[in-house]
Parts: structure tokens; C-alpha cells; sequence
């Protein structure tokens, strides 16, 4: 019974993967990024790490709203669009993506979704 009242809680869905061709990791957000909560509830629960905007990027093409984030860890952008999909990007220093992952694993409002990194790598063939 405690195990669905725990699903209950769980408002976003992510995984920690490579980009597509690529072997820097980002969080991608799959599920409740559409929410217009996402964005405060994915600051406010990694507080810990006091993270500052730096700069907010409305790219109306796309529909999207860029942040990038300054920390006590280092800074990692957030890219958030209309269409549902939320990344946490940090080309620069990976080791942010390990402790955002594992500050959001110890949130009940986040779920880890394991993923196969071969799934993200290019593929020459495909082309």
C-alpha cells in the first residue's frame, strides 16, 4: 500500500543519459516537464546546491525558455519547451549532472528511469 501512495508523490520522470552521438550525460526530463510547476520544483529541491540564474533565454521559435544556473557546484543550464521535453545540460562539468541526479533521487516528486547509454550512441549506418 505504501508503495502506491509513493507513486502518488512522483511528478517527474528523468533519466541520466548521453546526448544523442555524444559522451557528455544530461538529465533528460520525459515526463512532467509540460507542467508549469517543473521549473520551481526542480529549484527548490536542489536548494542545497544554491542555485543562482545567471541568464533567462525566452527563444520564441522554439518555444523554449533557457536558463543557465549558477551553484556551489558549478553552473549547468536548464532547457525547458512547450512541447514537454526539460533538459539539465552541463557540457563543461559532468560532475553537476552526479549530484543533481542524486539530489532528485531523494525527492519523492522525482523518478530515476534506468536507460541503456547504447541506445543514444551514433549509429554511421543509420545515415
Amino acid at each position: 500500500m505504501s508503495d502506491i501512495l509513493d507513486r502518488k508523490e512522483i511528478k517527474y520522470k528523468y533519466y541520466l543519459r548521453p546526448g544523442y552521438g555524444v559522451k557528455t550525460l544530461l538529465i533528460d526530463i520525459f515526463f512532467g516537464a509540460e507542467s508549469e510547476d517543473f521549473i520551481m520544483d526542480f529549484i527548490n529541491t536542489i536548494n542545497s546546491i544554491n542555485p543562482k540564474s545567471i541568464s533567462v533565454n525566452d527563444i520564441w521559435m522554439n518555444d523554449e525558455v533557457f536558463l543557465e544556473i549558477d551553484s556551489d557546484i558549478g553552473i549547468f543550464q536548464i532547457s525547458k519547451d512547450n512541447w514537454g521535453f526539460g533538459f539539465i545540460m552541463s557540457n563543461t562539468n559532468q560532475k553537476v549532472l552526479f549530484v543533481i541526479d542524486k539530489i532528485l533521487q531523494n525527492d519523492s516528486k522525482f523518478l530515476k528511469v534506468e536507460v541503456d547509454p547504447d541506445k543514444y550512441k551514433y549509429n554511421s549506418s543509420d545515415h
